[in-house]
């Protein structure tokens, strides 16, 4: 019987495809399909739940008129992978690491959860994430200019070599969520949700000032986002496109209401990599650089794996000119270089 369920969906899908290319504008970025619905789909349990449980409680601190944990971004032009792009750049949001986009495209394709230039379902990115694992941007880097949609996925004997680096950064699972209250509680937590719109030209429409989605036209395809913060006073969540910083405000644009089940697919919130991991990756990433986070002014230099402090502003502006500025991270987690050993002040400049 579950073979014929998965023939079914690949048919289904198929049809689909072909409808949405004959009914949309080609020009316009597409691609997000249905999958069918099972206990995934149903899961999250609030705030006694497994996968929140543990993490540092956000409630109670001081988060002004909106909290975001948005940081980075993704051009997905001149594909259509929105899907593994908001899923991707949303881990990198939740656990403070840059993974590759373009790792789980391809993993994506080998496995047969894309169909063309980026024809997919919400969930195919997570099947990705919990099945096969992730793969830090450091390893394989994911921008799209110059490439072909061919070269930018095609599986390679290189890429078959790092499954088995993928398979330390393979994470739990994830769940479904299923009301406002629960989608608020999980960015609180440090999450990035994704999740899609069902449209034809709604996704177009973010314009200054008020970068507000809205839906207009047919309900076909779609294109998909994460959620990464909440705005206390206009009540609207904030979602991180993957159309570049060009559209919207750098990227963001504000949505009302997401459970309106006419317009929107289903939301996922997926499982944070151990914090032991993302520690170690940390260290790795981030050596030889200079970093700082929201909540703490204090600059360190990441050396051997140690965090030394920068003591003046001179200091500061001498490793900024020796490393570059584009060396220089002010959005690191907390908790994160909360935990890594600290070393000496750092001295080297002081004559």
């Amino acid at each position: 019987m579950k073979i014929y369920k998965k023939v079914f969906w690949k048919i289904s899908n198929l049809v689909e495809m072909i409808i949405q290319k004959i009914v949309t504008d080609s020009k316009l970025n597409r691609g997000v399909l249905r999958h069918k619905k099972d206990n995934r789909d149903h899961m999250f349990k609030g705030l006694n739940d497994e996968m929140i449980k543990g993490e540092k409680e956000l409630m109670g601190i001081n988060v002004a008129e909106n909290f975001s944990i948005a940081k980075y971004q993704y051009s997905q032009n001149p594909f259509n992978d929105c899907v593994f792009a908001s899923g991707a750049k949303g881990c990198s949001d939740q656990d403070g690491i840059n993974w590759s986009v373009r790792w789980v495209v391809k993993n994506a394709r080998r496995l047969g959860y894309i169909s063309g230039n980026g024809y997919s379902y919400t969930r195919s990115f997570l099947k990705v994430a919990t099945k096969v694992g992730l793969l830090p941007y450091r390893i394989m880097p994911d921008e799209t200019v110059g490439l072909s949609w061919n070269e930018f996925s095609k599986w390679t004997s290189e890429d078959q070599r790092l499954l088995k680096v993928a398979e330390k950064y393979k994470l739990k699972n994830y769940k479904g969520i299923n009301n406002k209250d629960d989608l608020i509680l999980a960015i609180k937590h440090g999450y990035a949700p994704i999740s899609a719109g069902k449209w034809y030209s709604s996704m177009n429409v973010l314009k200054a000032p008020s970068f507000l989605m809205k839906y207009l036209g047919r309900f076909v395809g779609g294109h998909a986002y994460r959620y990464t913060g909440w705005s206390f006073f206009a009540k609207f969540f904030e979602v991180l496109n993957t159309f570049g910083e060009k559209y919207g405000d750098k990227g963001k644009g504000w949505l009302e209401n997401p459970f309106n089940g006419y317009n929107q697919y289903g939301i996922y919130m997926l499982a944070k990599l151990p914090f032991e991991k993302r520690v170690e990756e940390f260290k790795i990433e981030y050596e030889g650089k200079m970093v700082r986070t929201k909540e703490d002014g204090a600059c360190f230099l990441i050396d051997s794996g140690k965090k030394r402090h920068v003591p003046t502003m001179e200091i500061f502006w001498n490793i900024i000119k020796e490393i570059g500025d584009e060396n220089f991270d002010n959005n690191v987690k907390q908790d994160v270089l909360d935990s890594i050993t600290k070393g000496d002040d750092y001295l080297r400049h002081i004559k």
